[in-house]
């Protein structure tokens, strides 16, 4: 869902467009779920953020907005994609040799007479088959659902929790991220995953998305509120020239803009968002009033 499908550096204000399917996904948040708190995903959404301040205030000008926090799950779905890439070669390869060696020690048994060589090819047959099922548990879990006891897990989910703690009051929590997203539902309307109203699997979506709500939950969890964490996926070309840049020597993690040049950028970039967030939130005001 693009919220402005023609922005660059080089775009005048003016020739922005607004998606409606966008505008329709954060109308519905806002009237279905009320979220006291959304993430954007760095750092390719995080421009939304200030697009969303602005849209809420415009939109719904007697609340107060969620508040906007980033989240950066890049250590973790890197980690995910070198552990076991779905469909990759290397698990193939993992699954298919370990499947050969349980098929020759199948056969060995059948082959052996010796009563104790026969009961120690079986313990080592039971090995590999238990083997075989824990390299599919852990390549399942790997893509998607993090594991709980990566550091990398750990440390994201204080991270979130430190966040949530600084809001005045629980409330539903949404995520936003600037691709993927979850499926829609049959009637073709969209649905934000498991914990909307018309449920949905993760599964075969955007990793980003899935990493970002399985941390939230579980940092809710950890905190004992009980908040529905929804989804939306704009599947909105990547926005670069915000505030945060990834490092060069860690593409797992970001740094804030440090030259002049780049301040300035992203001090353009979030006034353009800004204004884009603004004259969206007026279109759905003025659509209100008109019903």
């Amino acid at each position: 869902m693009n919220l402005e499908k023609t922005h660059n550096k080089q775009s005048a204000p003016e020739k922005k467009q607004v998606d409606p399917r966008l505008k329709e996904g954060i109308k519905e948040l806002h009237d279905q779920y009320h979220p006291k708190a959304i993430f954007v995903t760095q750092t390719s959404a995080t421009l939304l953020g200030w697009a969303i301040k602005e849209l809420w205030k415009e939109a719904w000008p007697g609340e107060n907005p969620p508040k906007v926090f980033t989240i950066n799950v890049g250590p973790i779905t890197h980690l995910q994609n070198r552990y076991l890439e779905k469909g990759s070669e290397s698990y193939k390869k993992k699954k298919a040799k370990i499947k050969s060696d349980i098929e020759e020690a199948e056969r060995d048994i059948g082959n052996t007479h010796d009563y104790e060589k026969k009961n120690s090819l079986r313990e080592y047959r039971d090995r590999l088959l238990e083997s075989f099922s824990k390299e599919e548990q852990l390549y399942l879990s790997a893509y998607d659902i993090p594991e709980k006891s990566w550091p990398e897990y750990k440390k994201l989910v204080e991270e979130i929790i430190n966040k949530l703690a600084t809001l005045d009051s629980n409330g539903n929590i949404a995520i936003i991220d600037e691709c993927g997203g979850f499926t829609l539902a049959s009637s073709g309307r969209i649905n934000f995953g498991p914990d909307a109203d018309r449920a949905s699997l993760l599964k075969g979506h955007s990793s980003t998305l899935n990493v970002a709500y399985h941390i939230i939950k579980q940092a809710c969890k950890n905190l004992g509120i009980d908040a529905k964490v929804l989804g939306l996926g704009t599947r909105h070309d990547r926005i670069y020239g915000g505030p945060w840049r990834r490092h060069q020597d860690d593409v797992d993690n970001y740094h804030r803009v440090r030259t002049k040049e780049q301040k300035e950028e992203a001090r353009k970039n979030i006034e353009y968002w800004k204004k884009v967030g603004k004259d969206t939130g007026e279109d759905i005001r003025n659509k209100i009033e008109e019903e």
